[in-house]
Protein backbone atom coordinates (compact mmCIF):
# COMPACT_ATOMS: atom_id res chain seq x y z
CA UNK A 1 0.00 0.00 0.00
CA UNK A 2 1.28 3.47 -0.82
CA UNK A 3 2.24 5.78 2.03
CA UNK A 4 -0.28 8.45 1.00
CA UNK A 5 -3.04 5.83 0.94
CA UNK A 6 -2.13 4.78 4.49
CA UNK A 7 -2.42 8.40 5.69
CA UNK A 8 -5.79 8.96 4.03
CA UNK A 9 -7.18 5.54 5.01
CA UNK A 10 -6.25 5.69 8.70
CA UNK A 11 -7.14 9.36 8.95
CA UNK A 12 -10.57 8.61 7.51
CA UNK A 13 -11.14 5.49 9.64
CA UNK A 14 -10.17 7.35 12.80
CA UNK A 15 -12.17 10.47 11.89
CA UNK A 16 -15.32 8.47 11.17
CA UNK A 17 -14.92 6.35 14.35
CA UNK A 18 -14.39 9.46 16.45
CA UNK A 19 -17.38 11.22 14.85
CA UNK A 20 -19.66 8.23 15.45
CA UNK A 21 -18.55 8.07 19.08
CA UNK A 22 -19.18 11.81 19.47
CA UNK A 23 -22.68 11.50 18.04
CA UNK A 24 -23.48 8.52 20.27
CA UNK A 25 -22.49 10.17 23.52
CA UNK A 26 -23.99 13.57 22.76
CA UNK A 27 -27.40 12.33 21.68
CA UNK A 28 -28.03 11.32 25.31
CA UNK A 29 -29.86 13.84 27.47
CA UNK A 30 -27.26 13.79 30.23
CA UNK A 31 -23.92 12.60 28.80
CA UNK A 32 -21.21 11.58 31.26
CA UNK A 33 -18.34 14.05 30.86
CA UNK A 34 -15.74 11.43 31.77
CA UNK A 35 -16.70 9.15 28.89
CA UNK A 36 -15.84 11.92 26.42
CA UNK A 37 -12.15 11.30 27.10
CA UNK A 38 -12.48 7.99 25.27
CA UNK A 39 -12.42 10.14 22.14
CA UNK A 40 -8.72 10.83 22.79
CA UNK A 41 -8.06 7.10 23.09
CA UNK A 42 -9.80 6.51 19.74
CA UNK A 43 -7.72 9.22 18.06
CA UNK A 44 -4.43 8.06 19.60
CA UNK A 45 -5.12 4.43 18.68
CA UNK A 46 -5.91 5.43 15.10
CA UNK A 47 -2.76 7.55 14.85
CA UNK A 48 -0.61 4.79 16.32
CA UNK A 49 -1.98 2.08 14.04
CA UNK A 50 -1.76 4.44 11.07
CA UNK A 51 1.85 5.34 11.89
CA UNK A 52 2.78 1.66 12.25
CA UNK A 53 1.12 0.94 8.88
CA UNK A 54 3.02 3.88 7.40
CA UNK A 55 6.25 2.34 8.73
CA UNK A 56 5.30 -0.97 7.11
CA UNK A 57 4.71 0.84 3.78
CA UNK A 58 8.10 2.53 4.23
CA UNK A 59 10.01 -0.78 3.99
CA UNK A 60 9.73 -1.35 7.74
CA UNK A 61 11.67 1.76 8.76
CA UNK A 62 10.51 5.08 10.13
CA UNK A 63 12.42 8.07 11.41
CA UNK A 64 10.86 10.28 14.07
CA UNK A 65 10.33 13.07 11.53
CA UNK A 66 8.63 10.76 9.03
CA UNK A 67 6.41 9.36 11.77
CA UNK A 68 5.45 12.81 13.04
CA UNK A 69 4.70 14.02 9.52
CA UNK A 70 2.50 10.99 8.83
CA UNK A 71 0.69 11.41 12.15
CA UNK A 72 0.14 15.11 11.63
CA UNK A 73 -1.22 14.56 8.11
CA UNK A 74 -3.59 11.94 9.54
CA UNK A 75 -4.56 14.53 12.17
CA UNK A 76 -5.53 16.96 9.41
CA UNK A 77 -7.77 14.33 7.81
CA UNK A 78 -9.31 13.45 11.20
CA UNK A 79 -9.88 17.14 11.98
CA UNK A 80 -11.62 17.87 8.68
CA UNK A 81 -13.91 14.85 9.08
CA UNK A 82 -14.63 15.70 12.72
CA UNK A 83 -15.44 19.34 11.95
CA UNK A 84 -17.76 18.38 9.09
CA UNK A 85 -19.43 15.90 11.42
CA UNK A 86 -19.78 18.54 14.15
CA UNK A 87 -21.33 20.98 11.68
CA UNK A 88 -23.87 18.33 10.67
CA UNK A 89 -24.53 17.50 14.33
CA UNK A 90 -25.14 21.16 15.18
CA UNK A 91 -27.59 21.43 12.27
CA UNK A 92 -29.42 18.31 13.42
CA UNK A 93 -29.49 19.46 17.07
CA UNK A 94 -29.86 23.26 17.12
CA UNK A 95 -30.66 23.16 20.85
CA UNK A 96 -27.33 21.49 21.72
CA UNK A 97 -25.66 24.74 22.82
CA UNK A 98 -28.67 25.56 25.02
CA UNK A 99 -28.36 22.17 26.73
CA UNK A 100 -24.67 22.78 27.46
CA UNK A 101 -25.44 26.25 28.84
CA UNK A 102 -28.22 24.82 31.04
CA UNK A 103 -25.86 22.14 32.38
CA UNK A 104 -23.22 24.79 33.09
CA UNK A 105 -25.76 26.93 34.92
CA UNK A 106 -26.83 23.96 37.07
CA UNK A 107 -23.18 23.21 37.94
CA UNK A 108 -22.60 26.85 38.92
CA UNK A 109 -25.68 26.81 41.16
CA UNK A 110 -24.44 23.59 42.80
CA UNK A 111 -21.09 25.27 43.47
CA UNK A 112 -22.89 28.07 45.31
CA UNK A 113 -22.10 30.91 42.91
CA UNK A 114 -24.13 34.11 43.20
CA UNK A 115 -26.73 34.98 40.59
CA UNK A 116 -24.59 37.91 39.37
CA UNK A 117 -21.61 35.59 38.83
CA UNK A 118 -23.78 33.06 37.05
CA UNK A 119 -25.39 35.70 34.80
CA UNK A 120 -21.99 37.15 33.87
CA UNK A 121 -20.59 33.67 33.12
CA UNK A 122 -23.63 32.77 31.04
CA UNK A 123 -23.35 35.95 28.96
CA UNK A 124 -19.79 34.99 28.03
CA UNK A 125 -20.75 31.37 27.44
CA UNK A 126 -23.52 32.34 25.01
CA UNK A 127 -21.04 34.37 22.93
CA UNK A 128 -18.74 31.38 22.55
CA UNK A 129 -21.45 28.76 22.01
CA UNK A 130 -22.33 29.87 18.50
CA UNK A 131 -21.78 27.20 15.83
CA UNK A 132 -18.96 29.26 14.31
CA UNK A 133 -17.03 29.47 17.57
CA UNK A 134 -17.71 25.83 18.39
CA UNK A 135 -16.30 24.76 15.02
CA UNK A 136 -13.32 27.08 15.38
CA UNK A 137 -12.48 25.78 18.87
CA UNK A 138 -13.00 22.18 17.72
CA UNK A 139 -10.62 22.74 14.79
CA UNK A 140 -7.90 24.38 16.90
CA UNK A 141 -8.27 21.85 19.73
CA UNK A 142 -8.12 18.91 17.33
CA UNK A 143 -5.00 20.22 15.64
CA UNK A 144 -3.20 20.85 18.93
CA UNK A 145 -4.15 17.55 20.56
CA UNK A 146 -3.49 15.68 17.32
CA UNK A 147 -0.03 17.25 17.05
CA UNK A 148 0.79 16.07 20.57
CA UNK A 149 -0.55 12.58 19.92
CA UNK A 150 1.40 12.48 16.64
CA UNK A 151 4.57 13.15 18.63
CA UNK A 152 3.76 10.21 20.90
CA UNK A 153 2.85 7.82 18.08
CA UNK A 154 6.00 8.79 16.14
CA UNK A 155 8.14 8.16 19.22
CA UNK A 156 6.59 4.72 19.70
CA UNK A 157 6.85 3.78 16.00
CA UNK A 158 10.48 4.71 15.33
CA UNK A 159 12.63 2.12 13.62
CA UNK A 160 15.66 3.77 12.06
CA UNK A 161 17.49 2.26 9.13
CA UNK A 162 20.75 0.60 10.09
CA UNK A 163 23.76 2.76 9.21
CA UNK A 164 25.41 -0.07 7.29
CA UNK A 165 23.65 -2.75 5.34
CA UNK A 166 24.81 -6.04 3.84
CA UNK A 167 24.87 -4.33 0.43
CA UNK A 168 27.37 -1.77 1.71
CA UNK A 169 29.80 -4.52 2.73
CA UNK A 170 29.75 -6.17 -0.72
CA UNK A 171 30.56 -3.01 -2.66
CA UNK A 172 33.99 -3.27 -4.31
CA UNK A 173 36.53 -0.65 -3.35
CA UNK A 174 37.75 1.43 -6.29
Amino acid sequence: MKKSTVILLWGAITGVANSLFYHLINVQDNPNRGIQYISYIIIFAGLLVGTLQYRKANEGYLSFGEGYKAGFLMTLVITVISCISLAIFLQMHPDFADKIIAQSRAQMINRGMTSEQIDMSMSYARKFMSPTFMLLFAFIGSIISGAIMSLLSAGISIRNRPPFTEEDNNTPVQ
